[in-house]
C-alpha cells in the first residue's frame, strides 16, 4: 500500500541570549500522507509567547474484502486537518503567575461506504476548541492554583444517499481550584474542588439537555523511609443533578523489599456517568440510566537491575475489578440500538511490562514489552440480557501483546512496533468470532 514517509525539519534561533525561535516541520509519505506545521516562542526576561500551527491530510483510499470475498478499494475515505494553539505565561512577582491558552481544531472526513455499499458520499466536519486560564502562585512549602476553561465541540454528519443530516453542538465550561501543602520531607497533602458545567444541542437530541456537576478531592501521602514505604490516601465527594452524591475513597502502599525491588497494593473505588449522548440521543437513548459503580483492587511488584550495560525494568501485577451498572449499547428493535445497565460486569486478569535500555558510546537499544490478561465477563436480570450470565464481554480480548523497539547510532534510527490481539466476540451470546 505504500507506507514510506519523508520527512524534512528546520529550527531557528535568533541568538543564544533572548531564544526565540522559529521551528518548520513536515512530512510527506504513502497514500498522499501530508503534513505542515510552523511554530514561533518569543522569550523574555518573565513571559513566554507560543504560537503554533498545522496542517495535515490524506487521500487514505483502503482497501478491504467485500462481501464473496473480493478486494475492493475505498475511493472516499480522504481526511484533513488544521489546528492552532497560542499560549502566553506571565509571571508577575512573589512567586505569582498567569497563564492564557487556546486551541482551536477543524478537521473534515470522508466516510467510506460499508461492506454492503457500493459508494458513499458521507461526510463529517469537526471543531473542536479549548480556551481557558491559569493562575499560580507558589513558595516553598505551598502551591494555590485556579484555572478556568470554556470547550466547545461541534459535529456535523450529511449522508445525501440516505437523507441523513445531523448537527451536534456541545459546550462544557469547567472551574478548578487546588491547593497543595508540604507538611514536612515525608508528607504532603492535596485538597480540589471543581465544578463543569454541561450543554448538548442537537437534532438527535431530544430537548436540550445539560447537567451540572461538582465535586472535592482530599489527598494525603506520608513516607516512611525506616520502613521504605509509601502511604496514599485519598477520598472524592462527587454529585451530579441526575446522579447525586457519590463518595471515591482510594488507597495505596508501596514498600522496597531492596533497593531493586518494589511491591504494591492498590484499592479504590470507580465510577463513570452517562454521557448525553446515552442519556438523550434518538433513536435508542435511556435517561433512565444508572451511574457505573465498582471496586478495583490491583497487586504488583516492580524489578529494577542493571546488567552489562542494560538498564532492566520489570513491572507485573494482577488486578480485579467489579462493576455494576455496566453501561452498554446493545439492539433493541430491528436496527435501533439502546444502552443498557448490566447488573454486573467482572474483569480480572494480569499485567506485565518490560522496558530495557542499552547505552554504549553512539550507540543506544530500548525496548517495551507488555502483556495482559484479561478476562472480562458479564451477569444481569435485565430481559434483554437474559441468558448471557458469564458470557465474556463483546470485543474484549483475554490476551494482548505489544512491543516497541528502538535501535539508534548517533542521529540515526530504526524502530520496530507490533501489536498482537487475540480473537473477540462480537456477539453477546459468544457464537461469533472475529
Amino acid at each position: 500500500m505504500g507506507s514510506g514517509v519523508m520527512n524534512n525539519a528546520v529550527q531557528l534561533s535568533r541568538s543564544a541570549a533572548d531564544l526565540d525561535q522559529v521551528g518548520y516541520a513536515g512530512s510527506y509519505g504513502g497514500l498522499d500522507h501530508w503534513f505542515q506545521g510552523l511554530a514561533f516562542q518569543r522569550n523574555k526576561p518573565g513571559n513566554r509567547t507560543i504560537l503554533k500551527g498545522y496542517f495535515d491530510g490524506a487521500r487514505n483510499d483502503l482497501q478491504y474484502a467485500g462481501i464473496g470475498g473480493n478486494v475492493k478499494r475505498l475511493p472516499h475515505a480522504a481526511h484533513r486537518q488544521a489546528g492552532f494553539l497560542a499560549e502566553h505565561h506571565m509571571e508577575l512577582n512573589n512567586g505569582h503567575s498567569l497563564q492564557l491558552f487556546g486551541t482551536h481544531v477543524f478537521a473534515r472526513r470522508e466516510i467510506p461506504p460499508t461492506r454492503f455499499q457500493s459508494a458513499s458520499e458521507a461526510v463529517q466536519d469537526d471543531q473542536a476548541g479549548r480556551y481557558g486560564t491559569v493562575y499560580q502562585h507558589k513558595n516553598e512549602n505551598r502551591i494555590l492554583s485556579a484555572r478556568a476553561i470554556w470547550m466547545t465541540d461541534r459535529v456535523d454528519y450529511r449522508d445525501p444517499r440516505i437523507g441523513l443530516a445531523s448537527r451536534n453542538r456541545a459546550q462544557t465550561v469547567q472551574a478548578i481550584g487546588q491547593y497543595f501543602k508540604k507538611w514536612d520531607l515525608y508528607s504532603h497533602s492535596l485538597l480540589q474542588v471543581e465544578w463543569t458545567f454541561q450543554q448538548g444541542n442537537s437534532n438527535t437530541y431530544e430537548n436540550r439537555p445539560q447537567r451540572n456537576q461538582a465535586a472535592a478531592v482530599l489527598a494525603f501521602k506520608r513516607l516512611f523511609p525506616g520502613l521504605k514505604s509509601a502511604l496514599s490516601v485519598a477520598s472524592r465527594l462527587q454529585w451530579n443533578e441526575f446522579g447525586g452524591f457519590s463518595i471515591l475513597p482510594f488507597g495505596e502502599i508501596r514498600t522496597s523489599v531492596t533497593d531493586h525491588f518494589q511491591c504494591f497494593f492498590q484499592v479504590q473505588r470507580t465510577f463513570r456517568i452517562p454521557a448525553l449522548d446515552d442519556l438523550f440521543w434518538i433513536p435508542g437513548g435511556n435517561p433512565d440510566l444508572e451511574d457505573e459503580s465498582g471496586w478495583h483492587q490491583e497487586l504488583g511488584v516492580s524489578l529494577h537491575a542493571r546488567s552489562g550495560g542494560w538498564d532492566h525494568r520489570l513491572n507485573a501485577s494482577g488486578f480485579h475489578r467489579a462493576v455494576r451498572n455496566w453501561i452498554l449499547w446493545i439492539p433493541v428493535i430491528s436496527q435501533t440500538w439502546s444502552p443498557r445497565n448490566i447488573a454486573q460486569v467482572s474483569s480480572r486478569g494480569l499485567e506485565t511490562t518490560y522496558t530495557g535500555q542499552y547505552q554504549q558510546g553512539d550507540v543506544r537499544i530500548s525496548a517495551l514489552l507488555i502483556y495482559t490478561f484479561q478476562k472480562v465477563t458479564e451477569s444481569s436480570d435485565d430481559p434483554l440480557l437474559a441468558g448471557r450470565e458469564g458470557n465474556t464481554l463483546i470485543y474484549m480480548p483475554d490476551h494482548q501483546f505489544k512491543i516497541n523497539a528502538w535501535f539508534n547510532y548517533r542521529d540515526f534510527g530504526i524502530g520496530l512496533h507490533h501489536r498482537l490481539t487475540s480473537q473477540v466476540f462480537s456477539d453477546p451470546a459468544n457464537e461469533q468470532t472475529i
